[in-house]
């Protein structure tokens, strides 16, 4: 019985001399997870003038000439013709948008620029865009009703402004059409120094992910 003892207790002292040495080697393994495909999502918005026709071009328009898209061809119809403006008018017009993209997205801001400054003097440009009004709304018929932005033309030329956080609109991914309002109107205290120009305006929008973004 005394050998036994001796025995269990020798097998315990090396053992613990090899943990102790640290000179065993760990068993290792390594496994693969190939051809792993990760897919970035992407953000893409089209829009296109509401105007009867879904065409790209521009939403206001005083003649047919000038509401033309790719030529003849494609003319406007006669009731989105707004002809001369006079001070105190006012026209509504309507953006389409889609999201064709695979992310949902959010209009978080808007601009504008006015493409032949150049051919208005320094009193028509500053006349001009105090004096012309721009409004856009989302959901303008509901209870929901965003304000995208409302204020004179003139706040939109420098640069994007944020649309306020309540008002963001989001789209779905995929999305068949939201519809923006561009409510355009000719402050009544318009002077003559307006009269006679034909400035042309772009608009634009911001779009961002909606996802983690928020």
């Amino acid at each position: 019985m005394r050998k036994k003892l001796t025995v269990i207790g020798a097998l315990v002292a090396i053992f613990a001399l090899m943990i102790g040495g640290a000179t065993f080697a760990l068993f290792t393994d390594t496994a693969t997870n190939s051809n792993s495909e990760l897919t970035a999502g992407n953000v893409d918005i089209a829009c296109s003038r509401n105007n009867g026709d879904g065409h790209p071009g521009p939403m206001f328009y005083s003649t047919a000439e000038q509401g033309e898209v790719g030529g003849a061809d494609i003319n406007p119809t006669g009731e989105n013709i707004i002809g001369l403006w006079a001070p105190g008018d006012s026209h509504s017009r309507y953006l389409n948008l889609q999201n064709t993209g695979s992310l949902a997205a959010k209009i978080s801001k808007v601009t504008a620029n006015i493409t032949n400054s150049t051919a208005l003097s320094a009193t028509e440009y500053d006349e001009f865009s105090q004096m012309m009004n721009v409004q856009i709304l989302y959901k303008w018929d509901t209870a929901q009703e965003k304000v995208l932005y409302d204020g004179p033309l003139a706040g939109l030329l420098n640069g994007w402004v944020d649309i306020p956080a309540a008002d963001i609109p989001v789209f779905a991914s995929g999305c068949l059409s939201e519809v923006l309002k561009f409510t355009c109107s000719l402050d009544i205290e318009a002077g003559n120094d307006i009269q006679g120009i034909s400035p042309v305006v772009d608009f634009s929008i911001y779009a961002e992910q909606y996802k983690n973004n928020n």
